[in-house]
């Protein structure tokens, strides 16, 4: 899936002020403002970003806080399984058995998966407001 793709409502769907500012800038050039760059130079960075692969973001683990819903999986094959984050442990992340928590769980009730996203904000996540959206 491109970012084209992946992004496909929210730039149909964008009513901001300033586009640059509020998407093209932090999506697509990674800063805050487009300094030293001129447009003609900037669209066709802006096509090339959407013609590339759609990559999840980098997680940094260490501050996700606890029973933070999640999506992992242990191979690329199987399909991303629902959970709360517990801890990360030698690259690991771990998430609370049986779709727990915290406050339901005990310390001895973790598993692990070597491949985990955030929820908030995934293809998975938008898929499933689209279906309640439409019932």
């Amino acid at each position: 899936m491109t970012n084209a793709e992946f992004h496909k409502e929210e730039i149909k769907n964008y009513k901001g002020k300033d586009i640059c500012e509020d998407f093209v800038c932090p999506k697509i050039l990674k800063k805050k403002e487009c300094t030293n760059i001129n447009c003609g130079k900037c669209k066709m960075l802006q096509i090339i970003w959407l013609l590339e692969e759609h990559k999840e973001p980098e997680v940094d683990w260490s501050t996700v806080p606890i029973d933070t819903p999640i999506l992992g999986r242990n191979n690329e094959r199987e399909e991303w399984t629902r959970g709360h984050f517990a801890k990360l442990e030698d690259g690991k992340i771990g998430v609370w058995t049986y779709g727990g928590t915290s406050f339901t769980s005990t310390p001895d009730c973790i598993h692990y998966w070597t491949h985990a996203k955030l929820w908030e904000g995934s293809e998975e996540q938008k898929e499933e407001r689209k279906q309640e959206e439409a019932q």
